[in-house]
């Protein structure tokens, strides 16, 4: 990405600025969508059902009904009983428990290969137009 901004730009500390800019920016936008991605990947469930290996996205409140809600919802509709509720995801009595959403390990290669591909996609698209940049630069 350097190339492309020091080609257009033509000096070395404004291409330097704008390009770890560019980077910064792109490298969160391809987590911001393979974080999108892995929400469609989660499940919900009570903290015995996660194993060692899934990843944690989210605490939520499974009411008495069986409903998960999050945690604003649940203070809005039972209050101060939330104060006496097991963090364990067992159950005090009440029927409110504390759930989960969680990505199973099992789920992490597909994981992966979208992140890996998202990032490798990008750093190509930049080599080609660094060449494409460069090219068109150059004095023949």
């Amino acid at each position: 990405m350097a190339g492309v901004v020091g080609a257009v730009v033509g000096r070395q500390l404004p291409a330097l600025l704008i390009s770890g800019a560019v980077i910064g920016f792109g490298a969160y936008g391809a987590f911001s969508v393979s974080d999108t991605w892995v929400q469609g990947d989660a499940v919900v469930g009570t903290y015995d059902q996660i194993v060692l290996g899934d990843k944690i996205l989210d605490t939520l409140i499974r009411t008495p009904e069986g409903e998960y809600i999050s945690w604003d919802v649940a203070y809005g509709r039972y209050g101060s009983q939330l104060d006496n509720i097991n963090y364990d995801g067992t159950d005090n009595g009440s029927g409110i428990r504390v759930a989960t959403r969680y990505v199973p390990g099992d789920r992490y290669p597909a994981a992966v290969v979208r992140l890996s591909s998202l990032l490798g996609g990008g750093g190509l698209a930049a080599v080609a137009l660094t060449f494409i940049v460069v090219h068109r630069r150059r004095p023949y």
